[in-house]
């Protein structure tokens, strides 16, 4: 099946969805929405020059890499603007629409070369508008079209001097602008050029080798000469930086780098798998259309099941999944989520496979279809971050604690210089509590008795989100942290917790407390906040319910709400001890 459209109809349709593209990312009103953090050029022993390695985090996944941009990309973009990283992700746009508009050329009649353009357009504003300004994604992309271009014109028709000249220099620019990640984008052009071209004359053995070496050497190189970022001193045996994912032991590369702790979360990759879903049954879909062009139609679906895979299975099945396998065989993937870049390689495959057969209405669809789809990043973190760090410029945002940073707040960045809070048992004269479940006064004197073996429990086997225990002192109390120590039962902590307060003693449960106020909100308990000794902040042992306060409190009476959801353990408190605040000690 295939739908004939005259050229003028085709270029006004594409134009269309490029203005609703652009529209709906915000490139014509907005400045464009970076999603890394970057080292500043004075902070961790970076300088101005061009071509040096800097540490760059994403903001959605916390992965924390060194990066080098391309070095003509970068100098241009100095020389422009003066300023990075929004200026290198649009220049890196203009060489990707180049790339595109190439090698969509080869597809059709010089007559099309307008429609080329109109495609390229729409697929470089999908990017910003399903990544915002993401320099690694881009970066990886930027020249695959150039090099799956010389791949396919080598396949079909031979290369001449200019042509093997052009193949180096696409092949090395793919390899500097991609860094440790250049075996995928490699592998993306491979499938690109492989899959699209209709006609494979044999050459003699060695040309094909020197083929092969021209495109494999410089990715080798580039990947080899890539260092690991500075790590901070955070304690291996005791911290962590992201949610545990529930699978024992440290998942680590075969071949390749790694960090001593898991850095990289998966807590926003929902986004992209039910995308990657959708995208999969469009292309099983556009077989229809495009049916010559199953091939590289079906190796986008591959890659979009792929994402798929590795981001809505169960952490202990995604670990087996392509892309999970892939990154611990192949030195330097393993640094970087591979679903997003596999999102844009099988969206490049599905639109090359349609415009060469010329259903372009179904590419009107797949363009209206993003433009209608939510972004592969937290566009509310993001933003939150990049607010963040224009404020406070800390260098360690730019570090594996800002998954942390962002979930407990700005405020954990003044804090290492303070002395950790002391926590003092409750005296039973100066308080009574209360709760929602084992109401006896026998049961609640259990959490104040002193003893690790002993605990006041709501007794349901495990955890619903609507329990509450309930502290009334007898007068006022300023106070700077809480901690509810497990005892024995380590593995019966609260999943969420919520601390509120208030000066007047209140134990109405029917109108929920509503004069509280709120001290702390964990949604999801992680553990303690500490410090390494360079300052970087760290979660410890989930076991160890201690909490320190935003800011010191005043209070009579302190609500302890536990709000998360375990089907397998009790919330046990053996004992409950406060800190208390500085006005409070100077009495």
């Amino acid at each position: 099946m295939k739908w004939n459209v005259s050229p003028l109809v085709t270029i006004a349709l594409f134009i269309w969805c490029a203005l609703l593209l652009a529209h709906q990312s915000g490139v014509l009103t907005n400045p464009l929405v970076k999603t890394q953090l970057q080292a500043a050029p004075n902070l961790e022993g970076n300088t101005c020059q061009i071509g040096k390695f800097r540490e760059l985090l994403n903001i959605s996944s916390n992965a924390y890499i060194n990066w080098k941009s391309y070095p003509p990309i970068e100098a241009l973009a100095l020389k422009i603007c003066g300023e990075r990283q929004s200026c290198e992700g649009i220049l890196l746009l203009a060489v990707f629409f180049a790339g595109n508009i190439l090698f969509l050329s080869a597809f059709r009649s010089r007559a099309q070369l307008l429609s080329a353009a109109a495609l390229s357009s729409l697929i470089i504003l999908s990017v910003p508008w399903l990544y915002g300004v993401d320099l690694v994604v881009i970066s990886c992309f930027a020249w695959a079209p150039f090099l799956a271009w010389s791949v396919r014109t080598y396949l079909s028709t031979g290369l001449g001097i200019a042509g093997w000249m052009l193949l180096l220099f696409f092949s090395v620019s793919l390899a500097l602008s991609s860094n440790n990640l250049a075996a995928f984008s490699l592998g993306s052009a491979l499938v690109l050029g492989v899959l699209s071209a209709e006609v494979r004359r044999r050459r003699p053995a060695l040309q094909d080798l020197s083929f092969a070496l021209m495109l494999v050497l410089p990715t080798i190189i580039a990947a080899a000469k890539v260092p690991l970022p500075i790590f901070p001193d955070y304690p291996e045996q005791q911290a962590h930086l992201i949610p545990d994912d529930g699978v024992a032991g440290h998942l680590k590369p075969l071949i390749g780098p790694s960090f001593p702790l898991p850095v990289i979360s998966m807590s926003a990759a929902s986004q992209i798998g039910w995308f990657s879903v959708v995208l999969v049954l469009f292309g099983l879909f556009s077989v229809l259309f495009a049916p010559a062009a199953k091939r590289l139609i079906l190796a986008g679906v591959l890659l979009y099941a792929a994402a798929a895979a590795d981001t809505l299975l169960p952490p202990w099945l995604s670990q087996i999944a392509p892309l999970s396998a892939a990154s611990r065989l192949v030195p330097g993937l393993f640094l970087f989520p591979l679903a997003p870049l596999a999102c844009l390689a099988a969206l490049l495959c599905i639109c090359y496979a349609l415009f060469s057969r010329g259903a372009h209405l179904v590419l009107a669809l797949l363009t209206l279809a993003i433009a209608i789809s939510p972004k592969l990043y937290d566009r509310e973190l993001v933003q939150l971050v990049n607010v963040l760090a224009s404020e406070t410029q800390d260098p360690r945002l730019v570090s594996p604690s800002l998954w942390l940073i962002t979930r407990s707040g700005a405020w954990v960045l003044s804090r290492p210089n303070e002395l950790p809070p002391k926590f003092s048992r409750l005296n039973s004269n100066e308080v009574s509590l209360s709760a929602n479940y084992s109401t006896a006064p026998s049961d609640l004197a259990l959490a104040n008795d002193q003893k690790k073996g002993t605990r006041w429990t709501p007794g349901r086997g495990k955890q619903l989100g609507d329990e509450y225990l309930h502290l009334s002192f007898a007068v006022p109390k300023s106070l700077a942290g809480l901690m509810l120590a497990t005892g024995e039962f380590e593995s019966d902590f609260p999943r969420g917790i919520q601390i509120l307060y208030s000066m007047s003693c209140s134990q109405d449960l029917a109108g929920g407390f509503a004069d509280y106020l709120s001290a702390v909100d964990i949604p999801s308990w992680q553990g303690p906040i500490f410090y390494s000794e360079s300052g970087h902040p760290y979660f410890g042992a989930q076991s160890r319910v201690q909490i320190a306060f935003p800011q010191e409190i005043t209070a009579q009476c302190l609500l302890i709400r536990q709000t998360g959801r375990e089907e397998n353990y009790d919330w046990s408190v053996a004992e409950v001890k406060v800190a208390q605040g500085a006005s409070h000690q100077a009495r």
